[in-house]
């Protein structure tokens, strides 16, 4: 017999209507919710299930087995459960232990071992959708609202507005409201198995803008919470079966180590070819993911597989039929930067200077190609030029904040130094400490 859930009083593990439905089951698929069972992480579980929830602290505290107060201190960081045998209680009483964690866990684990090779599964992972407001008993985990056409309709027109709000705005302007938007994804329901299957898909791009804002918003350095988002955006999406957004998430997950400082080129290739797994069937996503494989074996030093992989990519791009002119201008951006890691600056540079008027109305883009351009003028010993074009990206940094670009300009004015006594330079360095300490 199933155990009794001590808020609602009704069984767990029932995936009827008469089963506990207190923290809904898609819950449990997240990555940090099995990390922290993993871990017995009961602190975190509870403020994750307190964000995604309307259980009351008191409604908590009734299901761990534990006081308000200290559920209440745990939520403020002012006090964690300590106690083993009373985190077992509390992972019990949450339901955590019927989860089948460990068995998820491992094969995780598995699936990361196949991805450096290719093999790794894109929907190995399923997530399960919530149940639609009929099946959800008072009072507890009601939706936001009941996503009808006209709804669905409008979430997806406002997602698509920050969507493309997101290549001309700073992030940090676009992050509040898009926060807004996702919670609101998250917590609409509907009866329709068509609708369901669109809000499914709306989450999946949703979650997919909020990594890359709060990754672009921090200057790419918060990269935990940007997988998270990212993390979630594949479940999304393997639910949805939409392999094009699985593939765009996991290789945002590849551009955490990759541009991290101090990051793992091998655990950016595993996740770009997960990535180009999960693409397959869809020649315009598998062609930005060739690039960025390409890129990756450039910072490794790979010449012949990285122009193997830009290769690869004009091919996808035959394929898909994508527009020239867009084509071109992401190629050469892509291929400036390869070639400026594989040590050939001047043949970047030319690469560079036919991308900037293609990527016109990009500006986060074309600000990242002109940082690029100022370093390849840099290492051709070229400092009056270098300059020019990160006065350039400034420009464009200021009003976009744009996070991309930022770190480029730093790496540009530190290989300024050589020069520094010179005035030109001197001003360039000025304008930027100017601006990092706005």
């Amino acid at each position: 017999m199933s155990p009794l859930c001590r808020n609602c009083g009704r069984p767990r593990g029932n995936r009827t209507d008469a089963g506990c439905r207190c923290i809904p089951a898609w819950l449990w698929e997240l990555p940090e919710a099995r990390q922290a069972v993993q871990d017995k992480d009961v602190d975190s579980l509870i403020r994750l299930i307190r964000r995604h929830t309307n259980l009351s602290q008191h409604a908590l505290a009734r299901m761990a087995g534990v006081s308000q107060p200290l559920i209440s201190n745990i939520v403020s960081h002012k006090r964690g459960l300590k106690n083993i045998g009373r985190i077992d209680q509390a992972l019990e009483g949450l339901g955590a232990t019927h989860t089948d964690t460990r068995s998820r866990v491992k094969r995780d684990r598995n699936l990361a071992q196949a991805a450096p090779e290719g093999r790794g599964d894109w929907d190995h992972i399923p997530l399960s959708p919530q149940p639609p407001p009929s099946q959800q008993p008072d009072p507890v985990w009601k939706p936001l609202l009941s996503a009808d056409t006209g709804i669905v309709d409008w979430l997806s027109s406002e997602l698509q507005r920050l969507e493309l709000d997101y290549d001309v705005l700073p992030s940090a302007s676009v992050l509040a409201e898009a926060g807004q938007l996702h919670s609101t994804l998250i917590r609409a329901g509907t009866n329709s198995a068509s609708q369901l299957h669109t809000l499914l898909s709306l989450r999946s791009r949703s979650a997919l803008l909020m990594g890359q804002l709060v990754w672009d918003a921090s200057h790419r350095k918060d990269g935990s919470t940007a997988a998270m988002y990212l993390n979630e955006a594949i479940l999304a999406a393997q639910e949805s079966k939409d392999r094009a957004i699985a593939a765009k998430a996991l290789l945002r997950r590849a551009f955490i180590p990759l541009y991290s400082s101090g990051g793992n080129l091998h655990e950016a290739l595993a996740s770009a070819q997960r990535a180009s797994h999960a693409a397959k069937g869809h020649p315009a996503t598998q062609a930005s993911v060739a690039l960025h494989i390409s890129e990756v074996h450039a910072r490794m030093g790979n010449r012949i597989e990285a122009e193997h992989h830009l290769d690869d990519a004009d091919a996808y791009a035959q394929q898909a039929d994508l527009d020239a002119d867009e084509w071109s201008g992401r190629r050469l951006r892509m291929a400036g930067s390869i070639y400026l890691s594989l040590g050939r600056p001047s043949h970047a540079q030319a690469l560079l200077e036919q991308a900037v008027p293609l990527l016109d109305g990009r500006a986060k883009s074309q600000a990242i190609v002109v940082a690029n351009l100022a370093l390849a003028h840099i290492r051709q010993r070229r400092p009056e030029q270098a300059v020019q074009s990160l006065q350039q990206a400034l420009d464009t940094v200021e009003s976009t904040r744009a996070g991309g670009a930022l770190p480029l300009v730093a790496t540009a004015s530190r290989e300024l130094r050589p020069w520094r006594q010179e005035p030109w330079v001197a001003d360039v360095h000025d304008r930027l400490f100017t601006f990092l300490a706005s």
